[in-house]
């Protein structure tokens, strides 16, 4: 399958979409297309900056976590459901826009409380992004607040 662009693609990105403002033409980018189980692809060519060496790495971010995301189980009735409680991301080499990014979700473990889950963003065979992301349920492990040791300096009066 080709793009508009003529470049190959494994999913038709849908089309730029003038009635919506540019943020939510960019916020699409996180849609992604299923190839396989555990297995997902880019549907928008990534944006490379001008003057980058490769694709802009936010994005890359954003749908290793959408992917990630998606094979987190679904709450049962009267669950909460999973949300993102951390992720360690490592950028290995830059990103072509020109190649499709595969984006490989391994399961590391689903347990009551919290589920871990290892992408890999591959191009050709070759990762160039890897993230390892915990999501913890809704009200595990109870109230959490940050509080400072030394109470912050009162701010200017506006």
């Amino acid at each position: 399958m080709s793009s508009s662009s003529g470049r190959t693609t494994l999913v038709k990105p849908p089309p730029y979409d003038p009635e919506k403002s540019h943020i939510e033409n960019v916020l699409e980018v996180t849609e992604l297309g299923v190839l396989g189980p555990d297995i997902f692809t880019n549907t928008r060519q990534p944006w490379h900056p001008p003057g980058a060496r490769g694709i802009f790495g936010g994005a890359v971010i954003a749908q290793s976590l959408s992917a990630a995301q998606r094979t987190v189980p679904d709450p049962a009735p009267g669950e909460a459901p999973f949300f993102i409680h951390s992720c360690h991301c490592y950028f290995l080499l830059a990103g072509s826009s020109e190649i499709p990014i595969l984006f490989h979700v391994e399961r590391v473990r689903d347990g009551r409380s919290f589920a871990t889950r290892t992408v890999q963003a591959r191009q050709r065979g070759r990762c160039i992004f890897t993230v390892t992301a915990s999501f913890v349920r809704e009200g595990a492990g109870g109230v959490k607040q940050a509080r400072h040791a030394v109470p912050l300096p009162a701010g200017p009066e506006h």
